[in-house]
């Protein structure tokens, strides 16, 4: 059973299509949560509880997936319900259904209701051997669940996949999903309070090795024998990175390799299985990041990727010889890697003009093709046979909103059915710049009185803005099409002027920001092999170092330098007088690297805890206070709070948070 707009389709299950033709059958009237539980789920009141919660839930990530705002359609009544906001139309099941008129799209929408309805009962009773029988080329939804499907590992016979799943931002575990019986019951692996992640198997299909990570961010490699239940530790100091698969067991069975965290670098370790010895494959200089591994078939080779700051290229490692080769594959971006040995192809999540896409390289001429397209594409695996290819698909919502500072209450906020990210108050225009990608690629956006208006047009890959605290002035590093490295633009909103600056050429340069008087541009700079604070007089054009920190992110004012550092947590401050460096507040998470600001005397950050994301004050005494509590998780990660007009504060908010896996059937033969 499945909704329909336009040309885009999405499934829905049973109990879930039954509730949405409650909705549409009692269309602008509230149905209770008794009358659901009554009618859908035939007086069965536990499961009729988390039915009713579950399905409104799919159904709002459902119009969301059809490029629609479930806000326009349904509406929760506190503590009764739930309505379908707009009138239902019914058509013949002949009416023509793109006939539409384009100045009442939504009631179009449910004007197919009906059909879809009857379409839907028409699959639905459909013999069981019909269905079976179908065959798509499509992409086909492994996965459905509330929450978070990742990492999908493949067992070695094809017959089961492992994968992360996160649910109600708590701790991500691993499970197990029968891929013959699809009426088996998922296996749940995971059994600490710990987030478990990165499933890979043994090749004797009897093992997971995965990822456990402690609320401090301590990790550890462990294996679970799933016959005995038994398990293990391996390793320890182990790294995550987002969802990215960062461990892999070697196809004879004697290895495994995974990332951990050398000082300011990530690096590749494996582990000799019958030895328990540990060696350090790979050697990556200052500020680089190893990532993603590939096993060759034989277990001689490895790839991986190699990452600086938005800089991504593939690397191979012989174990035969100890020689690290580069390849000729370089993007802006890689979170996904799967190697399909039989055509000895690479298929590699990358990011192509703002999105993330599935290349697929050939491993033997290295040319280079688009293989298949989704909404947000993120990790990748291959069936033992490589005939099939599993990805996930990842739906944000992440919107804007503008709070009171003590309390939290939401002022105004920006939001719409795609991701708006990272705010920031340009206060002598009184109005909000902010990336989005509700036109489909990444931009910089601006909303004034109501109105949202794209202040660049397909220019190339937008970075965050930083606006500045006394003009109409802001910056942004851009990466024009065709170019290979970003330049730094200075635009000026009451003269509607957006232009690269000649004086940042060349330099490699990351995330700028204004000093709190308006006068310079501060940031960090590559130079030789350091990276060093430097700023730029907008007067006299001139550059000065300020600092030699290993800066990722830095706020300048008359009391010195405010910095979070690469691959470290805390707020560091340098004083210009005592030429002193101090960790100011060591609970900065690495991930919310930009999320604080300095106001006057005051330092406002993001702490968080297990149950509850924090906003909080610190003042020059060292005196701490909460001004405001959110749901775990809530706040987005990276620089998601920035000053607002008087008393009040910018958040970026995760809102929907959401994957599924796909399957894609591959053609291997020659």
């Amino acid at each position: 059973m499945s909704v329909q707009y336009l040309e885009n389709s999405e499934h829905l299950p049973a109990k879930v299509f039954e509730f949405l033709k409650l909705l549409v059958l009692n269309a602008q009237q509230t149905v209770s949560k008794e009358q659901a539980i009554e009618l859908v789920w035939e007086r069965n009141v536990e499961v009729g509880k988390r039915g009713v919660g579950n399905a409104i839930w799919q159904l709002r990530k459902t119009w969301n997936e059809l490029g629609l705002d479930p806000d326009d359609y349904f509406k929760t009544i506190p503590k009764v319900g739930y309505q379908l906001l707009l009138p239902v139309i019914e058509l013949p099941v002949t009416a023509a259904v793109y006939q539409q008129d384009k100045r009442s799209t939504s009631q179009i929408v449910f004007a197919l209701i009906g059909i879809i309805i009857l379409l839907g009962f028409i699959f639905f009773w459909r013999p069981n051997s019909e269905v079976q029988q179908a065959v798509n080329s499509e992409p086909q939804r492994i996965t459905h669940y509330e929450g978070v499907e990742e990492q999908a590992a493949i067992s070695p016979d094809g017959k089961r996949m492992a994968f992360l799943w996160q649910r109600d931002r708590k701790p991500a575990q691993i499970y197990i999903k029968d891929l013959v019986d699809q009426n088996a019951p998922l296996r749940q692996v995971s059994m600490s309070e710990y987030s478990e992640e990165s499933p890979t198997w043994s090749p004797d299909n009897q093992s997971l090795a995965y990822l456990q990570i402690k609320d401090n961010d301590e990790c550890s490699i462990r294996i679970r024998d799933l016959i005995s239940n038994q398990d293990r530790e391996i390793d320890t100091g182990c790294a995550k990175l987002g969802f990215r698969r960062n461990l892999s067991w070697s196809p004879d069975g004697k290895k495994l390799v995974y990332i951990k965290s050398t000082g300011d670098q990530k690096a590749v370790f494996s582990t000799d299985l019958d030895s328990n010895k540990v060696k350090q494959v790979s050697i990556p200089d200052e500020e680089i990041q190893d990532v993603l591994i590939e096993w060759s078939a034989d277990s001689e080779q490895l790839l991986y990727i190699r990452e600086r700051e938005m800089s991504a290229e593939l690397v191979m490692f012989d174990f035969s010889t100890d020689e690290t080769s580069t390849l000729p594959y370089a993007r802006d971006m890689v979170i996904g890697l799967a190697w399909q040995h039989k055509k000895n192809e690479l298929y590699a999540t990358a990011l192509k003009e703002g999105s993330f896409v599935i290349e697929k390289l050939n491993l033997d001429d290295f040319s280079t093709t688009e293989f298949h397209r989704d909404n947000t594409i993120s990790s990748l695996t291959l069936n033992k046979a490589g005939t099939k290819l599993y990805y996930s698909n990842h739906i944000g919502q992440e919107f804007i909103t503008v709070r009171d500072i003590t309390t939290g209450a939401i002022h105004s906020q920006v939001i719409s059915s795609s991701r708006d990210l990272f705010g920031q108050q340009l206060k002598a225009t009184n109005e909000i710049l902010y990336v989005s990608n509700r036109n489909g690629n990444w931009e910089l956006w601006s909303k004034k009185n109501g109105q949202n208006l794209m202040l660049t047009d397909d220019v190339g890959l937008v970075s965050l803005p930083s606006v500045s605290p006394v003009d109409s002035q802001f910056i942004v590093l851009i990466k024009p099409k065709g170019n290979v490295d970003y330049q730094l633009y200075l635009g000026d909103r009451r003269q509607n002027q957006l232009q690269s600056m000649p004086e940042f050429e060349g330099k490699n340069i990351k995330y700028p920001s204004f000093s709190s008087d308006g006068e310079n541009i501060v940031f960090s700079v590559m130079e030789g092999s350091n990276w060093i604070i430097q700023s730029y007089n907008l007067d006299d054009k001139s550059f000065t170092q300020l600092h030699s920190a290993n800066a990722r992110y830095t706020v300048q004012t008359e009391k010195g330098l405010y910095f979070s550092k690469e691959n470290h947590s805390g707020l560091f401050h340098f004083n210009f007088v005592t030429n002193e460096e101090t960790l100011l507040i060591p609970e900065l998470s690495k991930g919310d690297w930009g999320s604080f600001f300095v106001h006057g005397n005051e330092i406002f950050y993001v702490a968080r805890t297990k149950e509850k994301d924090l906003l909080q004050k610190r003042n020059l005494d060292g005196m701490t206070e909460t001004l405001f509590e959110l749901p775990a998780k809530s706040i987005r990660t990276g620089r998601a709070i920035a000053k607002g007009a008087d008393g009040q504060v910018i958040v970026s908010m995760l809102g929907i948070n959401d994957a599924d896996i796909f399957e894609l059937e591959l053609n291997v033969n020659p």
